[in-house]
C-alpha cells in the first residue's frame, strides 16, 4: 500500500536498520526511538569524520596540533542541517574524509607497501561512496583524472579499474537484495529536473558562508604557485577541491538540491588550507610579510560576518520565534486527534493519504505516498495500482488543510470528496461509492 520513492542509495539505510534490529526497535511503534537512533547515527558518522580530518593533519601531514584541531572542528560547524538529520549526507560526509584520507596518504608515504595499501583503501571507500549517495561516483573521475595530470599512469589506471570493479561488485550485490526497482530508485529517483536560479542561489550563498575559507584556499593556491616544488598530496588536496567544487555546482542544478553538496569540496578546502597554513607558521623568517598578509586578509573578513548572519541565520531565527514550545505542542495533539481517528475508522487493508508528514508519520503503517516532493515528477513510473486504490476505497481517507481542499494530487480532485469530520484545523475526506 505504499507508493514511496527512496531516492537514495542504500548503505545508510542498512546501517540505520541494523542498529535498529539490534535495539529491538518497531517501525510503526518506536517512531521516536527511530528518530532519536538515525539522529545519533548521524552524529556519530560526523564526530567520526571529523576525527578522520584530526588524523590526517596530524599523523600524515605531521601538522601541529593546534591547527589540525581548528580545521577539525570547522568541519564540524560547516557541516548542514541534512548531515544532522537522520539522513545519507552524514555517512557521506565520513566516507568522503576516508577517500580524501586514503589517497593523501598514499602520496605522502614514503615506502611502496603504505602507498599501495593506502591507494586500495582508497579505491573501496570511493566505491563504497557511489552507494551511500550518488554523487559519490564524482571519485571514479577525480581520482584517476589527478594521477594522469601528474603523469601517473599506472596509477591513474588502477584506481579507475578498481574503482569500477569494486562499484560493480557492489551494484550486484545491492541489485540482488533490492531486485529490479533498485536502479528505478537510486539512478530514476533523482530525476527531478534542472534550475539555474537555484544553483545560482546556492552558489552564491555558499561563497557568502565560506568567505574566510575562499580567501585562506586562494592563499594557499598564490602560495604553490610561489613554490618551485610540492609535495605530490598539497597538488591532489587543489585538485580535488577545484573538482569537487565543479562537481557540486553541476549537481546543485537538480531541483530537490541544497547547500550540503558543496561539503565535500569544503572539507578539501579546509583541510588544503590548514596544510599551507602549517607550512607557513613552519616555513623560515623570510615569509613574515606572508604570514602578515594572511593574517590581515583573514581579519577583514570579520567585517562581513553581519552579511553571514543576514543571509543564512536571520531568517531561521525569525522563522521559529513566533513558534513557542506551547503553540507547537497544541499542533501537534491537533494531529494526534486526527490519527487516533483514522486509526480507528480504519478497517482492515484500508489507508489513507495525508498531505501532513506529521500524520503519516504517527499512522506509518496506514500512510500512502509519503514522500509527495518526488512522487509527482516521476512521470515514467506506474501509478495504475494508485489509481485502482483510489478508486475501490483502498484508499479511503484524505487529510487536507482548508487550503488545500480546492487544490488536487495525482489525478485527485479534493473537491469531489465528501467531508466527513473535522479535527484541529484538518479536514478528514472521504472518496463516496
Amino acid at each position: 500500500g505504499n507508493y514511496d520513492i527512496t531516492q537514495y542509495a542504500p548503505i545508510y539505510y542498512h546501517c540505520m536498520l541494523l542498529v535498529a534490529r539490534v535495539a529491538g526497535l518497531d517501525p510503526f511503534n518506536d517512531l521516536h526511538a527511530l528518530f532519536i537512533t538515525g539522529r545519533s547515527l548521524s552524529l556519530l558518522f560526523n564526530l567520526v569524520g571529523m576525527g578522520v580530518v584530526y588524523r590526517l593533519l596530524t599523523v600524515v601531514l605531521k601538522a601541529d596540533r593546534r591547527v589540525a584541531a581548528t580545521a577539525s572542528l570547522l568541519c564540524l560547524l560547516t557541516l548542514t542541517d541534512w548531515h544532522f538529520a537522520a539522513r545519507v549526507d552524514s555517512l557521506f560526509f565520513l566516507t568522503g574524509t576516508v577517500v580524501l584520507y586514503c589517497f593523501t596518504a598514499s602520496l605522502a608515504a614514503v615506502k611502496d607497501r603504505e602507498r599501495r595499501d593506502f591507494l586500495v583503501l582508497g579505491i573501496l571507500a570511493a566505491a563504497t561512496s557511489t552507494f551511500v549517495k550518488q554523487t559519490g561516483m564524482q571519485y571514479a573521475a577525480i581520482i584517476p583524472l589527478f594521477y594522469l595530470f601528474k603523469g601517473r599512469r599506472r596509477e591513474s589506471l588502477a584506481s579507475a579499474i578498481g574503482i569500477l570493479a569494486a562499484t560493480a561488485g557492489l551494484y550486484l550485490l545491492f541489485r540482488s537484495i533490492h531486485g529490479p526497482f533498485f536502479e528505478k530508485n537510486v539512478i530514476g529517483g533523482v530525476s527531478n529536473g534542472v534550475s539555474i536560479p537555484l544553483m545560482l542561489g546556492f552558489l552564491a550563498k555558499f561563497l557568502i558562508r565560506n568567505q574566510i575559507v575562499s580567501i585562506a584556499v586562494a592563499v594557499s593556491v598564490m602560495h604553490r604557485i610561489s613554490m618551485k616544488k610540492a609535495p605530490p598530496y598539497i597538488d591532489f588536496l587543489i585538485f580535488l577541491s577545484a573538482s569537487l567544487f565543479a562537481f557540486a555546482i553541476v549537481t546543485s542544478l537538480k531541483k530537490g538540491s541544497a547547500l550540503n553538496y558543496y561539503t565535500e569540496s569544503l572539507v578539501a578546502m579546509i583541510v588544503l588550507s590548514a596544510a599551507m597554513a602549517d607550512r607557513l607558521l613552519k616555513s623560515p623568517v623570510a615569509d613574515r610579510k606572508l604570514k602578515r598578509l594572511v593574517g590581515t586578509v583573514v581579519a577583514t573578513q570579520f567585517l562581513l560576518l553581519p552579511s553571514v548572519i543576514a543571509l543564512d541565520l536571520e531568517p531561521r531565527l525569525r522563522q521559529h520565534l513566533p513558534r513557542t514550545r506551547r503553540d507547537y505542542r497544541e499542533k501537534v495533539w491537533q494531529k494526534r486527534k486526527v490519527a487516533d481517528y483514522l486509526k480507528s475508522n480504519l478497517g482492515p487493508g484500508e489507508y489513507f493519504l495525508s498531505l501532513d508528514k506529521h500524520i503519516e508519520i504517527m499512522l506509518a503503517d496506514r500512510a500512502v505516498v509519503p514522500n509527495k516532493e518526488i512522487i509527482p515528477s516521476q512521470v515514467g513510473y506506474e501509478y495504475t495500482g494508485f489509481q485502482r486504490a483510489v478508486e475501490d476505497g483502498t484508499i479511503r481517507y484524505f487529510v487536507l488543510d482548508e487550503s488545500s481542499i480546492r487544490g488536487g494530487f495525482m489525478g485527485i480532485d479534493f473537491s469531489s470528496l465528501k467531508k466527513k469530520k473535522e479535527v484541529g484545523g484538518f479536514v478528514i475526506l472521504e472518496k463516496m461509492h
